[in-house]
């Protein structure tokens, strides 16, 4: 994939966070990065993702987000993948998520969303607090 096509599905993932109520607003800026104004309960909800998917290596590979979702839905994964420790409150909280984002089954939004949450975070120099 290109780095223009993942910034394409960066932008998508981010304007379902706006829609979503997650996010005020966010924009590229070249020579700074990404840029996320995140409302609180998007923020609140963003840190929560970032502590599951570092906890389940959900940036480890590009797949895991989407065999993550698989396994929250209690259903088979490929050989060689598992989710040791997966509870239902964690489960829950994942599809609830998901189903706000609109990104059910869309592995290329899931993994976007993975990354957003580790790298692009509340927390991140480039992102900021809405006033709300």
């Amino acid at each position: 994939m290109t780095p223009d096509q993942v910034r394409v599905i960066f932008e998508r993932v981010a304007y379902q966070m706006v829609l979503a109520g997650w996010l005020k607003g966010y924009g590229f800026t070249g020579g700074v990065g990404h840029e996320l104004v995140w409302k609180a309960e998007g923020a609140q909800k963003a840190l929560l993702l970032k502590d599951l998917a570092e906890k389940h290596g959900l940036t480890d590979n590009d797949l895991a987000p989407l065999y993550f979702q698989m396994a929250s839905k209690g259903m088979a994964l490929p050989t060689g993948f598992a989710f040791p420790d997966l509870d239902i409150e964690t489960t829950a909280f994942w599809l609830l998520c998901i189903e706000e984002l609109g990104l059910d089954g869309d592995g290329d939004g899931l993994l976007a969303l993975a990354h957003i949450v580790t790298g692009w975070g509340p927390e991140a120099e480039t992102s900021t607090q809405a006033e709300d």
